[in-house]
């Protein structure tokens, strides 16, 4: 009995060495794998992995850790010069499991260029401009209204703004400016509208001149003949342009046109005896004779009152010409239908010219006598009534047409005319009735008489 203490120690001892009664190695702690894979593959990116227990591993492009402790791990990619870099990661990882990390870098080069806001005011105005750079920039451009440019060279840079008839352009006309690399830089113009015209009148003396057009003449239509002599005994007063609708609204108070950009433009839209009754509202407003007694659709003319008037169509020829034996008033007609002019363009508004819409007068040269727009913009009302056969051989003196018709005669053509309608002989007649969008007035008056000064 004396041993069994030893015996039990050795039993103890034995159960210990076999990892029994409670002893032994701890379970291992869970793991996974963690994955790395970086784009593009050659760009040799470095990155630093961090997770559970301060875990720290920094690695470069595609990589993979297994044995990896299981918990959060997040991913920071190293910046890489001409390069976004990916944004961090935060990913969990389960024990047995895997996570994978992918970045995408993306190239991004500093910019070598620079770009140009053009901001042309009032927004619809549709404003042409021209963009000029230095020699051997070689990046001239031109275009209308609100733009960005990109990807210009750096240097200095000019834009020069159209002129638009019935607006002003603040002095001198252009911008000059900077393109700096990775910048915008602004090139901004306001346009104004200019102030109505006032009305205004020109003197055509007494004369006699040729009327019609010669069977030569380019565009010639065969009611423009046989060409005569016609003398005209009174001297006139005509309107230096066609009435304005800012001159409609100051005699008649008629509210047609509220818009002051179109102050400047021609009334249109009106029929002839709407134009009688304008020429009578004038006439009453500057202390004149009435030309016109209006009995319904009956029109009498007075032809001695000094007030304002619709004039004949040999005056109307007479005050285009202003002396002039050519098909225009200051030169020959060389091409027709929808071609540019060389000659008319510089006083004439016509379908070659215009973009089909009306302009503002006073927008062009005039004719040698002063006179706006006597070919093209808007045809013109004249007092006589139209006759395909009006004309003879004979001289006339003062005509006033045939007594007796159902249309009134148009002169001067228009701005959606073909070029060879805005000839000084062209003729057309139309319902007097009828108020047409290219349809406008200019109005004359008998001039005083001026006396002599005996010296």
């Amino acid at each position: 009995m004396r041993h069994a203490p030893t015996f039990a120690l050795m039993i103890t001892a034995i159960l210990l060495a076999a990892g029994c009664g409670g002893g032994g190695d701890p379970d291992p702690a869970p793991v996974g794998v963690v994955k790395v894979f970086t784009l593009p593959n050659t760009l040799e990116a470095g990155w630093t992995l961090t997770g559970p227990a301060s875990a720290v591993i920094e690695g470069t492009d595609d990589a993979r850790h297994p044995g990896r402790a299981a918990g959060s791990w997040t991913i920071v990619w190293d910046e890489v010069e001409d390069w976004v870099r990916p944004l961090s990661q935060t990913r969990t990882l389960a024990a047995g499991d895997s996570i994978t990390f992918l970045g995408q870098y993306v190239y991004d080069p500093p910019p070598s260029t620079g770009s140009l806001a053009i901001d042309v005011a009032p927004d619809d105005l549709q404003i042409r401009w021209v963009l000029k750079r230095p020699l051997g920039l070689d990046d001239d451009r031109s275009g209308v209204g609100d733009v960005v440019l990109d990807d210009l060279p750096p240097g200095p840079f000019t834009v020069a703004w159209q002129r638009e008839a019935g607006w002003t352009v603040p002095a001198p006309g252009w911008v000059d400016g900077l393109i700096t690399v990775g910048e915008t830089a602004t090139a901004s113009v306001t346009y104004t509208v200019l102030p109505a015209w006032p009305f205004a009148s020109v003197r055509l003396e007494a004369g006699t001149f040729t009327r019609g057009s010669p069977a030569t003449e380019l565009g010639r239509e065969p009611d423009e003949g046989p060409r005569h002599e016609v003398t005209l005994t009174r001297p006139l007063l005509v309107a230096t342009t066609e009435i304005t609708n800012a001159q409609w609204e100051a005699f008649t108070r008629g509210g047609r046109v509220v818009d002051p950009t179109l102050d400047n433009q021609p009334v249109t839209s009106i029929t002839w005896f709407e134009a009688v009754a304008f020429c009578n509202a004038m006439s009453s407003a500057d202390g004149l004779t009435a030309a016109y007694v209006v009995n319904g659709p009956q029109v009498a003319w007075d032809r001695d009152a000094d007030g304002w008037r619709l004039p004949t169509e040999a005056e109307w020829e007479a005050l285009c010409r202003a002396g002039s034996q050519g098909s225009l008033s200051d030169g020959d007609l060389t091409r027709l239908d929808m071609d540019v002019d060389p000659v008319l363009s510089f006083f004439g508004w016509s379908a070659a010219n215009s973009g089909n819409r009306v302009k503002p007068v006073r927008a062009l040269l005039p004719n040698p006598l002063g006179l706006y727009d006597v070919h093209g913009n808007v045809l013109e009302w004249c007092w006589d009534y139209y006759a395909a056969t009006a004309y003879t051989a004979d001289p006339a003196t003062d005509p006033a047409g045939p007594p007796t018709g159902s249309v009134r005669v148009l002169r001067g053509g228009s701005y959606a005319d073909a070029n060879q309608r805005l000839r000084s002989a062209a003729r057309i007649g139309l319902d007097p009735g009828f108020a047409v969008g290219i349809v406008g007035l200019r109005p004359v008056r008998n001039a005083p008489t001026v006396k002599s000064v005996d010296k």
